[in-house]
């Protein structure tokens, strides 16, 4: 309950009382990490990943990780950068759920954009799910308003600007 309400305090004292709660899952096989990434709360997951950091590891039981749900919400994505900007969790940012979905997968279909979510060189941009799609691909055939759309599209590698450009040119 604390992490899914965001409640820091209680987050910490039952860590501190008994580090396992941060194990426990719940019917999905969601553990207190991913709760707190699914909803977006920065500050529990901070406090979960410093006390716990090997549960970051956990998947559900659709094999998603932390970055994988914290991707799934059309909040401001404030969890995914805290998960990608730590240097000991960058083993999640091509994990693969149960569908072969990478985090990219999930963020090509929210409806929300920042300059520097996935943004790394580390991120395989051109791996494969289990329906044969790149995230790209899952992103080209999504409706977005053309503000945002033309935003994560210039979200790609550069060697893909000049492709980018011509798309644009032919869909608008």
């Amino acid at each position: 309950m604390a992490a899914y309400t965001g409640n820091i305090e209680p987050t910490k004292l039952l860590l501190e009382f008994d580090r396992e709660v941060a194990y426990m899952k719940d019917a999905e096989g969601r553990i207190a990490l991913h709760i707190a990434a699914h909803r977006n709360k920065g500050g529990v997951t901070k406090e979960i990943i410093s006390m716990c950091p090997d549960c970051c590891e956990v998947v559900d039981n659709k094999g998603r990780n932390a970055l994988h749900l914290a991707l799934m919400t059309n909040l401001w994505p404030e969890v995914a950068l805290v998960i990608q900007d730590n240097s000991s969790l960058r083993n999640l940012l091509n994990q693969k759920d149960n569908d072969g979905n990478t985090p990219l997968h999930h963020y090509s279909i929210s409806a929300r954009y920042h300059d520097r979510v996935l943004n790394s060189p580390r991120v395989d941009k051109m791996v494969f799910n289990k329906k044969n799609q790149t995230a790209y691909q899952i992103l080209t055939s999504k409706s977005f308003p053309s503000v945002d759309f033309k935003k994560k599209f210039l979200f790609w590698d550069q060697e893909w600007s000049q492709l980018l450009q011509v798309l644009f040119c032919d869909f608008w």
